[in-house]
């Protein structure tokens, strides 16, 4: 049987409570019980969800070597799109890590237009 109480009520009940504590240790079991019933009825207020399976439209390769960087778009229905470029002559000093992360930067801003005209949304890297 479950009863309903007013959050004010609740307030005072668990404030009574706490000023007892230090007297009688069954005010602190009462509080735990109180605490055990709140989190009892958040729980059942939570709504289940489904984790989907997305499956990507696209796959996204990138590569950088110490002259230029590539990168390939291949949609699910078999097209492949590519964009390359050299480095410019302030970015062949760069580390591979950094010349990497730019060339995943670049590829985005290559590829931006394309999959907003093809409406992807799903991209496997």
């Amino acid at each position: 049987m479950t009863k309903k109480i007013k959050i004010k009520k609740a307030a005072a009940l668990i404030g009574k409570l706490n000023f007892l504590r230090t007297k009688f240790w069954e005010s602190s079991f009462y509080l735990m019980l109180i605490d055990s019933a709140k989190t009892r009825a958040k729980i059942a207020e939570n709504k289940k969800q489904q984790i989907q399976d997305l499956i990507p439209q696209a796959t996204v390769q990138t590569d950088a070597s110490p002259q230029s960087w590539g990168a390939k778009l291949e949609l699910d229905y078999g097209e492949i799109l590519l964009a390359h470029e050299a480095w410019l002559s302030y970015q062949i000093h760069w580390t591979s890590n950094r010349k990497e992360l730019q060339a995943i930067h670049l590829r985005i801003i290559a590829f931006a237009r394309d999959c907003k005209e093809m409406q992807i949304t799903y991209l496997l890297d």
